[in-house]
């Protein structure tokens, strides 16, 4: 795999962490025999690397904000039918109750079933009941 500018940033980020274990003198030798081998970065390359992150940021900001943006607008359309059925839950409250259409039927043909607390469990009145 290619090695990207960010690589040796880290790399010698790392190294100078490691810095204060050996002596001043030696240090200097040290890093120059590195230096050697794994280039230090260029004042240009870090403005590079700079620059990428800052486009990769803003491109994962804007792709949040996007998401943000769909995700209201679905809550928008949760709350809309929210309303709605509050709205049909409503309107039911306020309309006049009926008996059930399966304690009609007993009561036509069985009366003798439809007695306490059967009566009142398909929503008829202490009263309906004999």
């Amino acid at each position: 795999m290619p090695a990207t500018i960010a690589d040796p940033v880290a790399f010698w980020r790392r190294l100078h962490k490691l810095s204060n274990r050996i002596g001043a003198d030696e240090q200097g030798k040290i890093l120059g025999a590195i230096h050697v081998r794994i280039p230090m970065v260029t004042i240009d390359e870090l403005r590079t690397l700079q620059r990428e992150n800052s486009e990769a940021d803003e491109k994962f900001w804007a792709g949040l904000q996007g998401m943000n943006a769909e995700l209201a607008e679905e809550h928008k359309e949760v709350a809309a039918k929210a309303a709605r059925l509050a709205a049909d839950a409503e309107s039911e409250r306020q309309t006049p109750l009926r008996e059930p259409p399966l304690l009609k039927i007993l009561r036509r043909h069985r009366p003798e079933r439809v007695r306490g607390e059967a009566a009142l469990a398909f929503g008829a009145s202490w009263h309906d009941a004999p």
